[in-house]
């Protein structure tokens, strides 16, 4: 048997390897680096890093400023095959029952660059104009789930989003600048939840809470919409936030639980 330590060289290709071993350069302490640092921790030469780290800008997985390199939320991705073998399958369920027993839409979506990708939708009254069914992708910053998952990005990530989304106004209430989407940002960082009120859709209004593992960092998120006459402090915060915050954490301890 072959032992990964001992990679049999008919079969493992060393620029594959290398490019793993780049991204395992960052990590807590290490989450901005330069060429020679990377180099360094890589073991490998100057030149070859910056190859690879050019190659992984233009891949979307790694993000610049000046010298200084660092992975984007992009990198998630190459987890998330793995993890949503055990996440999506407890998940399904758990927001069936949210749905049946609020009697509204509920959803679970994660971020793909400046979208925000349904991934799983438990439609209960029909009351939306579009089909947002699992993959259908919405501007992140239009969404309550959008904006609970742009308020857990790392700083560099935020800024980098900052700085490339486009605001276009969906609907009267639409966040159309950077002051407003970074105070609201603030807010949801703030209260652990988010809110918006017609923002993609004018009439409907979604309440999102962040879906976490048993580290705290942010997974997904998960929505409840309904029409925004029902939405009121009451209702939103009475009923829909206490069961929508107690499903999420059923979630994650059963995540937590999973072997491996």
């Amino acid at each position: 048997m072959t032992s990964h330590l001992d990679p049999d060289r008919d079969v493992f290709i060393q620029s594959v390897g290398r490019g793993l071993a780049v991204i395992r350069a960052f990590g807590p302490g290490r989450s901005q680096l330069t060429i020679s640092d990377v180099a360094k921790a890589a073991q490998l030469d100057r030149a070859g890093a910056r190859r690879i780290l050019f190659t992984l800008q233009s891949l979307g997985y790694v993000g610049v400023e000046g010298r200084l390199f660092h992975l984007t939320s992009r990198v998630r991705d190459l987890a998330r095959g793995y993890l949503s073998q055990a996440l999506w399958q407890i998940a399904r369920p758990q927001l069936e029952q949210l749905a049946a027993t609020l009697n509204e839409t509920v959803s679970a979506g994660v971020l793909d660059g400046f979208d925000l990708v349904y991934t799983l939708r438990v439609q209960r009254p029909q009351i939306f104009e579009f089909d947002l069914g699992a993959g259908a992708h919405i501007p992140a910053h239009t969404s309550s789930m959008g904006q609970v998952l742009l308020a857990a990005l790392p700083p560099v990530d935020l800024a980098s989003y900052m700085r490339q989304v486009r605001f276009e106004p969906l609907t009267g209430t639409t966040l159309i600048s950077k002051e407003a989407l970074a105070e609201r940002l603030q807010l949801v960082r703030r209260q652990g939840w988010g809110i918006a009120r017609g923002e993609f859709e004018a009439g409907t209004t979604g309440v999102s809470v962040p879906l976490v593992d048993h580290e705290g960092s942010t997974l997904a998120a998960l929505n409840v919409s309904m029409t925004t006459e029902r939405a009121s402090p009451e209702y939103v915060e009475g009923q829909i936030l206490p069961i929508l915050t107690q499903t999420a954490a059923v979630i994650t301890a059963a995540i937590s639980s999973q072997p491996g």
